[in-house]
């Protein structure tokens, strides 16, 4: 539902449809308020603008009923002044899930990194349930990594596009940050970009769904073993953007001594290969999955 008819039209609206609004896509959270006060069920809002420094309404009480956000700017990053981390955090204090989007305008992601580092600097006090979040970026530049490493959530579901692992020390805080949740993950969704850096996964306890995405230049990785890392793996997604990646296939795909007998759904994308002349095996090594 948009958010920006008339006020006039809009409690109208709400007055004979408020009980059946559940998302909301709106430029502002200026009439956020008016939306609320009619529409009990409202839980997600989608806020999508080129303006941030007009975008949170002034001294109005936090909307503690959203528990979905997602955030899209769209403009250039020196188009605003003002961070917005401490208006997000004063009203959305009950988040569960949030998603910050990097438009295809914002080369240098300025605008993501204080959003980050507000939620670092608030640990628990912000959002206690949150466990959910969600980086998108069009363009193949992705926030640093430092910006992650003090994101006290234990989280449930990550998705972060584009993670560049130019230095050991890149390696090194990526690797933290999954360590820090490998209790808790359930969804892990990464597209990686890397110099021939060694990476090394933790053992995934509950993860049930895994998405990786490798651009030019793969890392040096661990091969998989399914069944000591990822034990209850059941949904997993790998696709290949470079013909020069042909080495991960032995690490993820390996012809011999593994079965997994949990993934239930397997999708293989290979750059430029075939994947049933490539990988051959896939039924022997994934005797449940279904192939989409």
């Amino acid at each position: 539902m948009d958010a920006e008819p008339n006020s006039s039209t809009l409690l109208l609206f709400l007055k004979k449809f408020g009980l059946q609004v559940r998302n909301l896509s709106t430029n502002s959270t200026r009439n956020l308020k008016i939306w609320l006060e009619h529409s009990p069920n409202l839980t997600s809002v989608h806020i999508h603008t080129s303006e941030l420094d007009d975008l949170f309404p002034k001294d109005e009480p936090p909307f503690c009923q959203i528990k979905d956000l997602f955030f899209s700017f769209y403009g250039f990053s020196d188009s605003w002044s003002i961070p917005i981390a401490n208006q997000m955090i004063h009203y959305f204090p009950n988040l569960e899930r949030l998603s910050l989007k990097i438009s295809d305008y914002d080369y240098d992601c300025k605008y993501i990194p204080d959003p980050l580092k507000g939620i670092a600097l608030q640990g628990k006090n912000w959002s206690p349930n949150l466990h959910s979040l969600n980086i998108l970026s069009n363009h193949g530049f992705g926030p640093k990594l430092i910006l992650f490493a003090n994101l006290g959530s234990k989280w449930r579901n990550i998705r972060i596009g584009h993670v560049l692992l130019e230095r050991r020390d890149d390696v090194e805080r990526f690797e933290g940050f999954l360590d820090k949740s490998k209790e808790t993950l359930q969804e892990l969704e990464f597209q990686l970009t890397s110099a021939a850096c060694s990476l090394v996964l933790p053992r995934f306890s509950k993860l049930r769904k895994l998405e990786i995405q490798f651009n030019l230049h793969s890392p040096k990785i661990e091969t998989f073993l399914y069944s000591e890392k990822f034990p209850v793996l059941e949904h997993f997604s790998y696709e290949d953007k470079s013909e020069f990646n042909r080495p991960l296939l032995q690490i993820f795909f390996p012809a011999e001594g593994q079965i997994c007998r949990t993934i239930k759904t397997l999708s293989v994308q290979l750059h430029r290969h075939n994947v049933a002349k490539e990988l051959p095996h896939l039924e022997k090594l994934f005797p449940m999955a279904d192939f989409l």
